[in-house]
């Protein structure tokens, strides 16, 4: 739901989303030796993402890394990673999870904040499609709809996209 407009075009309705998968981003290393990410790699790696937020943040972080551009679907980028002398790439968790990827050279970057509605699967129809809208609502998930909405709401409010270093997280705490 991440790449999903915050507007939807004309006529279209998300009336349903799944529960939320795995939000967090992940660093894919290039070779599992590597030395873990950490204070002492700043200015000394490359690391591959073409995304502004995951850009802004980890230049936030480690400002003297160099970043590169990373385009394509996951198994692309990921051929890509092998095939370059880059330390490693940025992914969503949840994309690498659903296909089946998770290995140990993945490490989990808990201190990135995830795009609005990022590890989230919405349903969208037609809005005249009543049949569809009934059946949508039946296997929607209540907390992780309100979640992404307020995520989302964020996002429009701000007047965010693809373009800018917007994140947001929200989460369901004791009710």
């Amino acid at each position: 739901m991440k790449d999903v407009p915050t507007q939807p075009a004309q006529g279209i309705a998300i009336p349903a989303v799944l529960p939320c998968g795995n939000y967090k981003d992940v660093l894919v290393l290039k070779d599992i030796s590597s030395r873990q990410v950490d204070e002492e790699s700043k200015g000394s790696v490359t690391i591959a993402t073409s995304s502004v937020r995951r850009r802004a943040q980890w230049l936030n972080r480690y400002p003297e890394d160099r970043l590169e551009n990373l385009r394509g679907n996951i198994n692309t980028r990921l051929q890509k990673v092998a095939a370059n002398d880059w330390y490693g790439a940025v992914f969503a968790a949840a994309g690498l999870e659903r296909i089946g990827v998770r290995t140990e050279n993945m490490v989990d970057l808990d201190w990135m904040l995830p795009a609005p509605a990022q590890g989230i699967i919405c349903i969208t129809c037609r809005v005249e499609d009543q049949k569809m809208t009934d059946i949508c609502t039946q296997i929607n998930h209540p907390s992780t709809f309100l979640c992404a909405t307020i995520e989302r709401d964020f996002l429009r409010t701000l007047m965010g996209g693809c373009s800018t270093p917007i994140a947001g997280l929200a989460l369901i705490k004791d009710e």
